[in-house]
């Protein structure tokens, strides 16, 4: 078995949309952080911002086959999504960790809950004037 470099995965795939003459050729691109698990992988895929969008798949290694390339200028990212999905990035610093996830580390962090709206008026909305 090669070893699995863990980090950021570009996943390319090509495709069609349409039929007829009105059918046009689109490049799908698609980010994922991958993690090695012992004899498994973890595919996590990521939004245009690079952060985990919820979605998680185990594979074999040999599932990234030749469809995903390996981006090492990523590697901020990576140990950013990692640490928001509260698991440690192989090779990241802790303070580097922290910064990437925005200053505090995913254990410090306390979701917040969303504040209601102060009504502008006590009368409803036909009323105002």
């Amino acid at each position: 078995m090669s070893q699995i470099k863990e980090g950021v995965y570009l996943q390319v795939t090509k495709g069609k949309i349409g039929t007829g003459h009105t059918s046009s050729n689109v490049v799908y691109k698609n980010y994922y952080a991958v993690r090695s698990m012992g004899e498994k992988i973890e595919l996590f895929l990521l939004g245009d911002d690079l952060k985990p969008l919820g979605l998680r798949e185990t594979k074999s290694p040999g599932y990234l086959g030749d469809a995903f390339e390996y981006q090492p200028n990523l590697h901020n990212e990576y140990v950013a999504a990692m640490t928001s999905l509260g698991h440690a990035a192989a090779g990241a610093d802790p303070a580097r960790a922290q910064n990437a996830a925005g200053g505090i580390s995913a254990a410090q962090a306390k979701p917040q809950k969303p504040q209601p709206e102060a009504p502008a008026s006590a009368k409803p909305w036909w009323e105002q004037s």
